[in-house]
């Protein structure tokens, strides 16, 4: 009897943990399958919430001539549509990126659903109605770019643009911010000013600011200036009034560019400017500033570009100049400098472009450096006595393009694309270029020239190719590139058996391919 109950007291224990172990698995296996299926729910609504905000805009785009939106429908996977990228993790459109597209039709507030959006990109096209004051709900956005959309109707008939600033200063994450060419009016509000302030927490991540080539007037706002980690401003090509603050001196961690030429800016040069020492350009030409250059400028010692051209800037040039090492080109043309030619200028050794021409100065110029190199077209109207026009000017044509480079004809071809072909050719000095012709029957060529040259302009990397000059007349629009004997990187990485884009040289080693992954990752850094 002990016996029986010794052998059975172990069997229902065992029984009781199996029917325990069994009860938790199945506890456990319905808590994963009841959050699979709210994961699922989740992730189906939330894409076609989506879903439904993208092709609303697409039933307000009266014309698509590149067929951009044709596969925009309720069968294809809204990540799969064109110019559309989705974030796996939260199962949301993260970007929307439609540039040069030219649609034409209304922009729809109902892309102000896609509430996870991070950047979008609708330059370039003819999008029209009201600029939505729903910015507001883009808490994730980083990238906004609506440049050369001029059709938009802002408050106000485009005089007040506070209303907009303000609900983008709930846009928190926000990096780059380029609204160029848009025909935006009226004055710079000053809630600006909000978009990085670090007391009211705003934008405290915007980098790059565009508000070029528009119509603001009145004054710039001393809060534009609490905008402290700009990298790039760009507020040229306005009319622009007043003088610069003397607040600029907060932006000194500006570390690209500065650029308020082309306005009407007056007074003296500020000497907070010197106070940027991290930025690569300064470009306040064509205002009408006054005074002298302040010695203390020669503190910028990272700028590589200084240009004070077309202005009423008078004194003496600084002796300090030769402390900034790192400067390239330096302009102060069409001013009433006077005085000597300083000859710190000979000292810097990167100097490349030195324009002096039509200003007072007096007495020789100084020898070495800079001056054994210059043209005397960078130094005409300086003195009394004129310097000779240079007898071989470089100016590029159109019948002497086509005398220098033989014709563009087949033999010349190095490769073509959508919008043009590039030809192999020689300048009359001998020097090797490439030549980029547009096509003029593609319809939107010149809109893809015209921002070719807008972003090559504004990019600077020692990994890109720069522009020597450019030619654009109504029948005729080509850009002139050093010739890369080397061929492409696409040739050297792939091979193309049978093709012009095979590569004759040994293939890249590992060391070759991994020097090239980190130049391309800093460059999209």
């Amino acid at each position: 009897m002990n016996m029986r109950k010794a052998i059975i007291r172990p069997f229902k224990t065992g029984t009781i943990n199996l029917k325990r172990s069994m009860y938790l698995l199945l506890l456990q296996y319905l808590i994963l399958a009841t959050s699979g299926q709210v994961s699922g729910d989740r992730y189906h609504h939330s894409l076609e919430s989506d879903r439904e905000a993208l092709m609303e805009f697409k039933r307000t785009i009266s014309a698509d001539p590149y067929s951009t939106l044709a596969i925009w429908n309720e069968t294809v996977d809204v990540c799969n549509f064109t110019g559309v990228m989705c974030n796996r993790t939260d199962h949301r459109v993260h970007r929307l990126v439609l540039v040069d597209t030219e649609l034409v039709g209304l922009l729809s507030p109902f892309l102000f659903n896609l509430t996870r959006l991070q950047v979008l990109q609708l330059d370039g096209n003819n999008l029209h109605g009201s600029l939505p004051d729903c910015f507001s709900s883009f808490t994730k956005l980083f990238v906004l770019m609506l440049a050369e959309i001029k059709q938009l109707d802002r408050h106000d008939r485009n005089t007040n643009l506070d209303p907009f600033f303000t609900k983008l200063a709930n846009c928190t994450s926000l990096k780059e911010l380029e609204l160029a060419g848009m025909g935006l009016e009226g004055t710079l509000p000053s809630s600006i000013g909000r978009l990085s302030s670090t007391n009211l927490g705003n934008l405290v991540k915007l980098r790059y600011l565009f508000l070029n080539n528009n119509n603001l007037s009145g004054e710039i706002p001393p809060s534009l200036w609490q905008c402290k980690d700009l990298d790039k401003l760009d507020l040229s090509y306005n009319k622009l009034t007043g003088i610069i603050p003397t607040q600029i001196s907060a932006m000194s961690e500006i570390g690209i560019y500065l650029n308020l030429s082309h306005n009407h800016l007056q007074g003296p040069l500020p000497i907070e400017l010197s106070k940027l020492a991290k930025v690569q350009e300064i470009d306040l030409s064509s205002n009408n500033l006054s005074g002298d250059i302040i010695t203390q400028i020669s503190s910028c010692i990272a700028v590589r570009m200084m240009n004070f051209s077309k202005n009423s800037l008078v004194g003496q040039l600084p002796e300090s100049l030769d402390h900034l090492k790192n400067l390239e080109a330096f302009d102060v043309s069409n001013n009433s400098i006077f005085g000597v030619t300083p000859a710190s200028l000979s000292k810097i050794q990167s100097l490349t472009l030195l324009n002096l021409s039509y200003n007072h100065f007096t007495g020789k110029l100084p020898s070495g450096g800079i001056f054994d190199t210059a043209t005397n077209l960078s130094f005409l109207g300086m003195c009394e006595k004129e310097f000779p026009q240079p007898q071989t000017r470089q100016k590029l044509g159109l019948s002497n393009a086509l005398r220098s480079y033989g014709g563009f004809n087949k033999q010349k071809l190095l490769g073509s694309g959508r919008y043009g072909r590039v030809y192999e050719g020689v300048l009359p000095d001998g020097t090797a270029v490439a030549v980029k012709v547009l096509q003029l029957q593609n319809g939107n060529s010149t809109k893809s020239f015209t921002r070719e040259c807008q972003v090559l302009r504004r990019i600077r990397h020692r990994n890109l190719i720069r522009i020597i000059t450019a030619c654009s007349l109504p029948d005729f629009k080509a850009l002139v590139l050093p010739y890369m004997a080397n061929g492409s990187l696409e040739s050297h990485l792939y091979q193309y058996p049978g093709t012009a884009l095979r590569s004759d040289s040994s293939d890249l080693n590992l060391v070759q391919m991994v020097n090239i992954c980190s130049d391309i990752a800093e460059g999209m850094a």
